[in-house]
Parts: structure tokens; sequence; C-alpha cells
């Protein structure tokens, strides 16, 4: 499947989305079966997407080179995460009386794309450049800074605004119920500071074809944060109903994610041995000569 393909399939699934979901809104539809079948096709077109970013991984040689891990772990992220938006649909058409679900089996589906995202994020960050604007000393003090802001505005906003404060660990919730209910939030703070951080640091060397894709994904996992920690204080508030303005951000989210992982894909670049020329620019730092994180070299 060529990219052309992939992004027009893309495209018309998510504005088709965009447009149930404006359905839903204009008309004020809650708690219906209509509002939980907008779901499942969300986790389909989530699948969906993340089979795309496969394919992409494939022209990158699999797991034999930098990008072609990084586009591999988030693909299939986004994928783990489909399956747990397919539980939520599952279990809210069974009990809709439930707006969220309190299953476990979802819990870890999408739990388990959180660590697969950081490691993505993780070797994206040798291809974007990070290591090199991480030299000196002002720049490791501004990730450490931003980390422990993130840190503390995060736990504000989670803990003392959402949920009353330090009380809500002593409700009488399990450990799991509390580790589920905070775990997202925390991978989301743990991933959207290497995103701010890849970003501050590489933005001069990103360069060529391909920094829009790479723009993307880091843009996707910014959307990710917000839907989360927007979805957390409204079921903390108990005022969350599917179909809500915050599942419109989770469709920004899969969409952004989708559109990154297709246009990451190399294929109709003729010349591979020449495709780190297409995400850093060398010319804007002499120190970067290591093409293996590129193309096929070992990372």
């Amino acid at each position: 499947m060529t990219k052309k393909i992939k992004t027009i399939i893309l495209v018309v699934t998510s504005v088709a989305l965009l447009i149930y979901w404006g359905a839903l809104a204009v008309t004020n539809t809650k708690y219906q079966l209509i509002n939980y079948w907008w779901q499942a096709f969300l986790a389909v077109a989530a699948v969906l997407y993340g089979i795309f970013g496969l394919l992409s991984a494939k022209h990158w040689s699999w797991l034999k080179s930098g990008v072609g891990k990084s586009v591999f772990s988030i693909s299939i992220g986004l994928i783990l995460w489909g399956f747990g938006q397919a539980v939520w649909t599952y279990y809210v058409i069974k009990y809709p009386q439930q707006q969220s679900p309190t299953t476990h089996l979802m819990d870890v589906l999408y739990f388990s794309s959180l660590p697969l995202w950081a490691y993505g994020i993780f070797i994206l960050s040798k291809a974007s450049g990070a290591r090199y604007g991480l030299k000196g000393r002002w720049p490791k003090i501004f990730v450490i800074v931003m980390s422990l802001v993130m840190l503390i505005v995060s736990y504000v906003i989670l803990v003392n605004v959402a949920r009353g404060g330090t009380i809500y660990f002593h409700e009488g919730k399990s450990f799991w119920d509390i580790f589920f209910d905070l775990g997202y939030a925390v991978g989301d703070v743990v991933n959207l500071i290497m995103v701010m951080t890849i970003y501050a640091l590489s933005w001069r060397y990103l360069g060529g074809r391909f920094k829009l894709p790479i723009i993307l994904i880091l843009v996707a996992f910014v959307l990710l944060y917000v839907a989360d920690f927007w979805y957390s204080y409204l079921n903390a508030q108990n005022t969350y109903y599917n179909g809500d303005w915050v599942d419109l951000t989770y469709l920004l989210t899969i969409a952004t994610f989708g559109l990154g992982l297709c246009l990451l894909d190399p294929s109709d670049i003729r010349e591979a041995t020449n495709l780190s020329d297409h995400l850093v620019s060398s010319s804007s730092n002499p120190n970067i000569t290591d093409t293996s994180t590129f193309d096929g070299g070992q990372t």
C-alpha cells in the first residue's frame, strides 16, 4: 500500500468520524447506543492507523534501524490503545449505566501503550538530533526545571483540583484502582516531558522532508496528554459521557499519530542510502555525522 493511499484512507476516515461526532454534538445526543458505536469506530480507526505505521516501519527495515524501531514501537502502542478502546466499547454497550467502564483488562491494554510510546520517543530523540542539543550546562538545567514544573502542575491538576487532594488516597480504593487511575496521567507526563525536551533541543537540527511527520508525532503526544488529563478531570467530577468534547480530542490525537506515521513512510525515496538527509539537517550542526540511527545501522 502506497503512502498516498494510506494518507487518503486516513483523511477520509478521520473526517467521517469528525462528522459523526459533530452530529452527536449538534443534536446534543447523550447516553445512546449511537454514542457507543462512535467509540467502536474510534477503536477501529486507532488500530487501522497503527497498522499504517507498521507498513511505514517496514520501509525502515523494521527493527534494524533507529527510525524503524521508533515507528514500530509507536505503531504497536497505537494498536494496543485501539484494543483498549474496543474493550471500553464492549463494556459500555453491555453496561450503559457505566459511562466509564472499570475493567482492568482495558486498563492493562491502555497502560501497555505508554512504555512502548516512551521507547519510541526515546529512539526518535536520537533521530531528531536532541542528543546534540543536550550538550552543555544550560540545556540540562532547562530539562530538569521543565520536568519539575510539569510534575508539579500535573499533580496539582490531577490530585488537588480533580480529586480533592490527598483525601483521595484514603477513600478505600485498592492499589490497582489508584495505580491505573493515576498511572495513565503519570505516563503521559513522562512522555510529554520527553516530547518537549526533544523539540526544545532539536528544533535547530530538524530538516528535510521528514520534519513535518516528526513534529506531527510530537504534537500527537501533547494532544494525548491534554485528552487524558481532561478525561481524568471529567471522570473524577462524574460529568463525563461517551461522545463528550474530550472524545473529539482523542480523535484528533489518533489522527495526528496516524498522519505522522504515514508521512514517515520513505518508500517514495529512491536513494534509500540517503535517508538521513531527509531527517536531520546536518549543516545545522557539524557534529551530526553518524547516520546509523536513520538508515540500516543498529542503535
